[in-house]
């Protein structure tokens, strides 16, 4: 008899390796993206901080001197001008054409006194140029109610009448003159205190 010869053990093939290996191969990469993306999230971003208001620059506060000793022009005495009526009388109706009213102790006081406040607009302007000064001649037309009709600058320096002593005598009513409107002119001196 012959001899039998067992018959050869199945061979595995390499499918299920192959198999294996891929499964593997997935859970991993399962794993990776799941960690990924379910980890530790990514901490959100602070707001950016609120604009941080910046405290205004100190200010230096400079008491403001007294002004100096009066003098002929710094008193802002007002004066009945024949000679330069105001241009551009803007009132109208009343301010319109030649005035002939008269100036009142009350009204020229009040034209020195707005003149005067002039002043401190005149120290600002100092900070920047310290050897301004000089003097200005406003003409200034009031209407019979004391109302400003217009104020011009006939005399001025450094912008000083202009930017300072215009608006000052624009600001509000006056006094009301007699007679009618009037023209008035109203010098100014400024010179640096001290």
């Amino acid at each position: 008899m012959a001899e039998s010869v067992p018959p050869p053990p199945p061979t595995k093939s390499g499918g299920s390796f192959i198999a294996v290996a891929l499964l593997m191969l997935v859970a991993a990469g399962g794993l990776i993206y799941w960690k990924m993306s379910s980890g530790e999230e990514e901490a959100p971003k602070p707001p950016p901080p609120a604009p941080v208001a910046q405290a205004p620059a100190p200010q230096i506060e400079v008491a403001i001197p007294p002004p100096p000793p009066v003098d002929a022009g710094t008193d802002a005495e007002a004066k009945v001008a024949t000679k330069t009526p105001v241009k551009g009388g803007g009132g109208g109706g009343a301010c319109a054409g030649e005035c002939k009213g008269s100036v009142t102790p009350a009204l020229s006081s009040a034209l020195g006194g707005r003149a005067a406040s002039a002043r401190r607009c005149y120290e600002r302007m100092l900070r920047t140029d310290s050897t301004l000064s000089g003097s200005v001649t406003a003409q200034v037309r009031v209407g019979p109610q004391g109302q400003v009709c217009g104020v011009s600058i006939s005399k001025d320096f450094g912008g000083v009448g202009a930017s300072c002593v215009a608006p000052a005598l624009r600001a509000g009513n006056l006094p009301p003159p007699n007679g009618g409107c009037v023209d008035v002119a109203v010098p100014v001196t400024f010179k640096p205190s001290g």
